[in-house]
This record gives structure tokens, C-alpha cells and sequence, in this order.
């Protein structure tokens, strides 16, 4: 043991040795903590790129998965429905009461004496005889045949192509993502413009036109953050329609 060192320390020292550990200890769980909920580029800019593939800029309409009802849960709903059903056929309506007819006595009277009427004297008139009707034939009218128009081909080019190769990609990975809130149906979608950078990463996200139901707009942000887009979206830009 060298001697230049203190045989035994002082409270002083050891008490602030002590806050000296505490505190590296709680700096060391508030890094690991941002690191941990904080994971991935979250930051929101104003950068414009122009695309490079997508240059007609195809709007994408994302739609939320199809929500699935158990089995068992439809069996409960189907089972309250008949036992309502049960309890309202129970309940009978009161019948209404009727009231009795009142039948009034009738006289009876005497049927009166027919005269016969004399038969009257038919007359007999000379009446002209009707005249032939000269029956004209009615000359019938030409029938214009209407040519059916044949739509044109739909011609579809090979950037067109991948532009739709593409949105197909796209709006199958954020259907993965996209939970609107329930019971909210905005009047107007939201449209947001994406920029991704080389690695496929959110470079930019801008609202364009918003839902006006901010928790609407927060979820289609969320979405866009979450989904790993294709590697042919990858450095272009898009705007998507919630």
C-alpha cells in the first residue's frame, strides 16, 4: 500500500463520492431512455426534392385493413339480438276492447203494387248506308342504325408502369401501419408529400391539405414514420391521401 494515500477517508469525501456515483447513474438511465423511445429520424423540415421516377406525381388513397369480428364475439351479439327478440314477441299488445253494435228494429214495408207499362211502338228508319273507307298504306319510316363507339387502347408507358408497381408496394406496407381513430370520419383526406432520402428513410414530411381533426392528421404521421417503404420509392417524393 503506498503511503502518499489517505489510510481512511473523511465523511466529506465519501458523502461526495457518493452524490458524484448518483448522479452518473441517473444521467447513464436518462440516455439509454431517449435512446430507447426515441429510436429512428423523426424531424420535420420544409426541404423541396423534385422526383426523379414519379414525375407525374401520383396521388396515393391509403385505406385501413378490414376490421375482422371473432367468432365468438358475433355468437354473443346474435344471442342478445334473439333474446330481445323473445322478450318484445312476450310482451303482448293489449287488444282493443269492441264496442257492441247497436242493431236497430227495421220496419218492415209493404211492397207496392207494379203497373205493367205499356210497350212502346219500335219505328222503323231508313239509315244510309255506310260508305267503303279507303285504307292508305302507312309508308314506314327508316331506322337509323347507331354505330357503337369502341373505346381506344389505353396505351401505358414503362415510367407508368413502375409509377404503379410502386404505389401497389406502397400502400400495402402502410396498410400494415394505418389505424385511423375509431368513429371519426373526416369530410376532407389528408394529403401529406413524403420525401425519402437514399437509405429509404423519411427525409420530409408536409401537409398539404390537413383532415381538420388534428388526431386524424397524428395518425397518418405515425403511419408514415412506422412503415419501411420499398427500395424502388426509395430517394423520391409522393404524395399520399389519407
Amino acid at each position: 500500500m503506498w503511503h502518499s494515500l489517505p489510510k481512511k477517508l473523511s465523511r466529506k469525501t465519501i458523502f461526495f463520492y457518493q452524490i458524484f456515483l448518483f448522479v452518473i447513474i441517473l444521467h447513464a438511465l436518462l440516455f439509454l431512455s431517449t435512446i430507447i423511445f426515441f429510436r429512428g429520424p423523426k424531424t420535420l423540415g420544409n426541404i423541396f426534392v423534385h422526383s426523379q421516377l414519379l414525375n407525374h406525381k401520383i396521388d396515393f388513397v391509403v385505406l385501413p385493413y378490414a376490421r375482422r369480428v371473432s367468432a365468438q364475439s358475433l355468437n354473443k351479439a346474435i344471442q342478445q339480438k334473439v333474446a330481445l327478440q323473445s322478450k318484445l314477441a312476450s310482451k303482448e299488445t293489449p287488444k282493443p276492447k269492441v264496442k257492441p253494435k247497436i242493431v236497430q228494429q227495421i220496419k218492415k214495408v209493404e211492397p207496392k203494387k207494379i203497373v205493367a207499362q205499356p210497350k212502346p211502338i219500335s219505328v222503323k228508319s231508313k239509315q244510309p248506308e255506310p260508305k267503303p273507307v279507303e285504307i292508305k298504306p302507312v309508308q314506314s319510316k327508316s331506322i337509323e342504325k347507331v354505330e357503337e363507339k369502341i373505346d381506344e387502347p389505353i396505351y401505358i408507358g414503362k415510367e407508368d408502369l413502375q409509377a404503379l408497381q410502386i404505389h401497389d408496394e406502397i400502400s400495402q406496407a402502410l396498410q400494415q401501419h394505418w389505424n385511423p381513430p375509431q368513429g371519426i370520419q373526416p369530410t376532407q383526406p389528408c394529403k401529406i408529400k413524403v420525401i425519402l432520402d437514399e437509405a429509404g428513410k423519411v427525409k420530409t414530411l408536409n401537409i398539404e391539405q390537413s383532415s381538420t381533426i388534428l388526431s386524424y392528421d397524428m395518425a397518418a404521421q405515425m403511419a408514415l414514420t412506422k412503415t419501411e417503404f420499398p427500395e424502388k420509392a426509395w430517394n423520391n417524393e409522393f404524395t399520399l391521401n389519407f
